[in-house]
């Protein structure tokens, strides 16, 4: 598999990779990689084909030629401050150049201030490809923690095959009125959790 992913952190999604696979994992904070190499045994230890980017990765990606992406992780957006730069519909048209035609845009949505899942979905409904939202409350293992992802794709056989089996899945919605996310527009107060 050719995966990239936006957003290091401790490198947990490095560990998926595979011998053979490649990994491209794109990173603006330099305090991250060292924690994630010295801290942490997930990125270490991957058999992938591996290699961390530094800088904006908005910027790093318009830099490089079509990466031929089977996933492209977007894990950035748990903080209370956002980068809305990465949820664009300029972001996601450059996230689908860098994807194969039937590729996946992995969106990590999970954040206590805001649901993202309307912007995600508003981008999705543009460039014509299917949504599912995915909904994991965590309680598998005492280790892991819930999460809330967005799934986009071309083809959407992908929500119907054994590995979504049994998942609380669904498709996001774009509310009534909603204005999609541009370069030149961004609206934080239309997607507060008020509640």
């Amino acid at each position: 598999m050719r995966v990239g992913s936006i957003g290091l952190g401790a490198g947990v999604l490095s560990n998926y990779g595979r011998a053979g696979d490649v990994y491209r994992i794109y990173e603006i904070n330099p305090l991250v990689p060292p924690i994630a190499q010295k801290e942490f045994t997930f990125y270490p230890h991957t058999l992938a084909d591996k290699q961390i980017l530094m800088g904006d990765a908005r910027l790093t990606l318009e830099r490089q030629p079509p990466q031929n992406l089977d996933l492209l992780s977007v894990d950035a957006f748990s903080g209370d401050a956002i980068p809305i730069h990465l949820l664009t519909r300029e972001a996601l048209a450059l996230y689908f150049r860098h994807l194969k035609p039937d590729g996946i845009l992995a969106l990590h949505i999970s954040n206590r201030f805001l649901d993202l899942a309307p912007v995600c979905a508003a981008g999705a409904q543009y460039f014509h490809k299917d949504a599912i939202q995915v909904d994991d409350d965590g309680s598998e293992a005492e280790y892991v923690s819930a999460s809330t992802w967005v799934l986009v794709t071309s083809n959407p056989d992908w929500f119907r095959s054994r590995s979504f089996a049994g998942a609380d899945m669904f498709p996001p919605t774009v509310p009534p009125h909603f204005r999609a996310w541009t370069d030149d527009y961004s609206n934080v107060f239309q997607i507060l959790k008020l509640n």
